[in-house]
């Protein structure tokens, strides 16, 4: 026994120089939304108080995309576009780490293609513009909950694919607004011309939209 110890004692300790050291940082406010857009800048490591150069490696979120599609009487000539417009987005904003669902309002809300499940393409070309509502706050709050059960972290985005306005929405525009912020959902649209106004394509304060 005691030489057996003896050997283990005498065991030869191999250091090696570590020159590289990966840490893996996720940041989040204090309201834990994710803050994107950071710089090696940004951050400050040290070992054993000695500040050490910093390379930033950035790996972003994987993107949960919810489009919203009007489709009443009013944007009936404009399905079509609708239907490549979508096709493209999901490819270029979801893109292959990313997911997508839709869902296509006018008089009600319906959930056209809940995530990982369905074809975007097959469930756009199905779409018939019928009534005369434009539900789109209503649409808004229910893809908002859509987002919610997608598993964290991701970067959640909703995109309105209609025109600028809403009638008949039981929600209100401060309501999705409030929630969005909550969830920390990003809203953008495409907006879809009225009358014989231009095709315009922006991102937008919801207080844009009028009720």
């Amino acid at each position: 026994l005691c030489a057996q110890l003896d050997r283990a004692q005498q065991r030869t300790t191999i250091r090696v120089p570590v020159r590289l050291v990966s840490v893996p940082t996720l940041v989040v406010s204090k309201e834990g939304k994710y803050i994107p857009g950071l710089s090696a800048g940004d951050f400050r490591v040290t070992d054993n108080g000695h500040l050490q150069t910093l390379k930033l490696d950035v790996d972003e979120l994987p993107i949960s995309l919810v489009i919203a599609a009007q489709a009443n009487k009013y944007v009936r000539d404009y399905l079509g576009l609708i239907l490549n417009t979508s096709a493209l987005l999901e490819n270029s904003l979801a893109g292959a780490n990313g997911n997508c669902a839709l869902i296509v309002y006018g008089d009600t809300v319906t959930v056209r293609k809940p995530f990982g499940e369905g074809d975007l393409q097959f469930a756009l070309k199905g779409l018939s513009g019928s009534g005369d509502k434009s539900v789109m706050a209503d649409a808004g709050m229910r893809a908002i909950d859509v987002l919610k059960e997608q598993p964290a972290p991701r970067s959640r985005v909703l995109l309105f694919i209609g025109q600028p306005f809403d009638y008949g929405s039981k929600s209100g525009i401060q309501d999705l607004e409030a929630k969005a912020e909550r969830e920390d959902v990003q809203i953008y649209s495409l907006s879809l011309p009225i009358l014989n106004k231009s095709f315009v394509s922006d991102s937008f304060g919801l207080q844009g939209f009028g009720s």
